[in-house]
């Protein structure tokens, strides 16, 4: 619970940050409606955003979380371009869910997410800003403060 996944935070003894981006992408619950279009990003267009985020920070692990099943695809493409991809969700511990997802948020040393109200919700603890993939410009840096006015993550606060 809830609970237990902040006082393991408060037990951690962390110093700086982990050098993995955090990725959490969410597909299924939301695709077949219209209003969240604009968060609904093709594996192309996540992969794009993921390696030039971490081209741009020197970063070359990622703990990737999603609701659905991910496509060969990204997985195969990633670590094609040596990208070390870390799925903790496919060890299927949902009594630890939570606990093993706020660890994770809380030392990524970036998140990138698009619709996800858990992943925004805990970056606000944790970090001043997300990222959100784009299609125009590979990915778009939203600070946390301003993410309920911001034009794609504001639909998740409407």
């Amino acid at each position: 619970n809830i609970t237990n996944a902040c006082e393991a935070y408060l037990r951690l003894n962390r110093v700086s940050k982990n050098d993995y981006l955090l990725v959490h992408i969410r597909k299924s619950d939301f695709l077949s409606i219209d209003k969240y279009k604009d968060l609904n990003f093709s594996d192309e267009t996540w992969l794009n955003s993921i390696l030039k985020l971490c081209a741009e920070t020197s970063i070359n692990e990622i703990v990737l979380f999603s609701d659905s099943i991910l496509s060969n695809f990204l997985i195969s493409k990633l670590i094609k371009h040596e990208i070390t991809v870390i799925q903790p969700d496919k060890e299927k511990r949902n009594d630890l869910f939570l606990e093993i997802f706020i660890n994770y948020v809380a030392n990524a040393k970036f998140v990138m997410c698009n619709a996800s109200s858990l992943a925004l919700s805990f970056s606000f603890i944790f970090h001043k800003s997300v990222f959100l993939p784009s299609r125009n410009n590979y990915f778009q840096k939203v600070s946390l403060y301003n993410a309920h006015k911001s034009y794609p993550a504001l639909l998740n606060w409407n």
